[in-house]
C-alpha cells in the first residue's frame, strides 16, 4: 500500500485524525442522523466513520468503512475507487496504531476488525485486491470483514 497523502495545509502540519462519524452503536441498530448532520463516508479518508462496539462481545472493536460509492464500469473507476479505499484503511491503521485507546479506552485489549460496508458488490479485479487487502490486515493481527448491501 502506497503512504497516505495529504492535501493543502495538512501536509505542512500532521493533523490528529477526526473521530467524527462517533457513535457507539450495536450491531444490528439503525443510525439516525440529527438534522443537517452529515454522515461520513469512504470519500473522507481522514475521518473515521463509526466505532463499534458490538453488543455482548467485550472482546472486540469494529471500525466500520461505510462505502456508498458505485464501482462504475471502466478500469479508471474501479482503480479510482480502490485508491478511496487504500486511503481509508491506511488512516485506520493510523487510527488504531494509538488515538483509537486515547478516544475509546474500553478498545484496550480488544481485537480489532475493519468492517467495510459497501453499497454495491466490487468487480473482479477489485475483488480480488480486497482479498489481497483482508490478507495483508489479518497479517498485521487486525479483522477485515467486506459485506455487500445495508446488512441487518
Amino acid at each position: 500500500m502506497g503512504k497516505l497523502k495529504e492535501s493543502g495545509a495538512a501536509t505542512a502540519e500532521k493533523r490528529k485524525l477526526r473521530f467524527v462519524g462517533g457513535r457507539r452503536i450495536p450491531l444490528h441498530r439503525i443510525m439516525i442522523l440529527a438534522k443537517g448532520e452529515k454522515c461520513v463516508t469512504i470519500d473522507e479518508p481522514r475521518k473515521i466513520d463509526f466505532v463499534v462496539f458490538p453488543k455482548g462481545r467485550d472482546d472486540l472493536v469494529e471500525l466500520w468503512i461505510a462505502d456508498h460509492l458505485a464501482w462504475g464500469y471502466g478500469d479508471d473507476d474501479t482503480v479510482e475507487h480502490l485508491v478511496l479505499l487504500q486511503e481509508k484503511v491506511n488512516s485506520y491503521l493510523e487510527y488504531i496504531g494509538g488515538q483509537l485507546t486515547e478516544d475509546f479506552p474500553e478498545a484496550e485489549g480488544r481485537r480489532v476488525v475493519i468492517r467495510i460496508r459497501a453499497l454495491e458488490g466490487p468487480p473482479p479485479v477489485a475483488k480480488d485486491a480486497i482479498r489481497k487487502l483482508g490478507c495483508v490486515l489479518e497479517d498485521l493481527g487486525i479483522g477485515f470483514v467486506c459485506e455487500v448491501g445495508a446488512g441487518e
